[in-house]
C-alpha cells in the first residue's frame, strides 16, 4: 500500500465511508500533491466516488479562503458554487450523503508512508508525552503543528489521544529538536564574538 492509499484510506474512516473504495481518492492525491495552495480538496460520496473538485480563492469580493467547485468536475448543476451551497445541491442530485475532504488530508502528514506504517514492538507516544515535549521546546501548537506539517486540530487530537499519534512522529520531533540545538549553537557562537 502507498502513502497515498494509506492518507485516502484513513480520510474515508474518518467519514465512515466505505475506506475499501479508496483507489480513486488515492489515485486523485497523488495527481493533485503540491497543488494544496490551489486545489483545497474533493467532494465524495459515502463509496469513496469522486463527484468534485474543490478549490479556493481570494477575489476581494469574498471572504480570504472561501472554498468553491469547480463547475467542470462534475455533472450536476449547481445554483451556486460555494461549498456548503454545493454540498447540498450535490447530495440532493445523487440522492445520498457526500462529503468535502481537504487536500491536505489526503497530501500531507509526518513522515512517509513506511516510516508510519506500524512497527511491531515499538510503543506508540502519548499524547501527554508530545505536549511534554511541546512545551520543553517552547512552541505553541499552532508552531509546532507548522514545523510537522499538519493541521494544528491534528496535533490538538494527537495531545488529547483523540487520535493514534504515527510511529514516525519521535523521528519528526527528534529531527526539531536537531535543528533548535543547530540554531542555538549558532546564536551562541555569534555572541563570542
Amino acid at each position: 500500500m502507498t502513502y497515498f492509499e494509506d492518507k485516502a484510506r484513513l480520510a474515508l474512516r474518518k467519514l465512515h465511508a466505505d475506506e475499501t473504495q479508496y483507489a480513486a481518492l488515492a489515485k486523485w492525491a497523488e495527481e493533485h500533491k503540491g497543488q494544496e495552495g490551489e486545489v483545497s480538496g474533493v467532494i465524495v460520496t459515502r463509496d469513496g466516488r469522486i463527484v468534485a473538485e474543490t478549490f479556493r480563492v481570494d477575489d476581494g469580493v469574498v471572504g480570504p479562503g472561501d472554498t468553491y467547485v469547480d463547475r467542470d468536475s462534475t455533472d450536476i448543476e449547481l445554483g451556486g458554487n460555494r461549498l456548503d451551497l454545493a454540498l447540498g445541491a450535490i447530495s440532493h442530485a445523487l440522492g445520498e450523503p457526500v462529503c468535502h475532504i481537504p487536500i491536505w488530508d489526503l497530501t500531507q502528514g509526518s513522515g512517509d508512508f513506511a516510516r508510519a506504517q506500524v512497527v511491531k514492538g515499538r510503543r506508540r507516544m502519548s499524547g501527554a508525552e508530545l505536549k511534554k515535549v511541546r512545551h520543553a521546546l517552547g512552541f505553541t501548537g499552532p508552531r509546532l503543528a507548522g514545523l510537522l506539517a499538519v493541521r494544528y486540530d491534528t496535533l490538538r487530537k494527537w495531545e488529547s489521544d483523540k487520535e493514534p499519534i504515527p510511529y514516525a512522529l519521535p523521528d519528526d520531533l527528534r529531527g526539531i529538536v536537531r535543528d533548535q540545538i543547530d540554531a542555538l549553537q549558532d546564536l551562541a557562537e555569534s555572541l563570542k564574538a
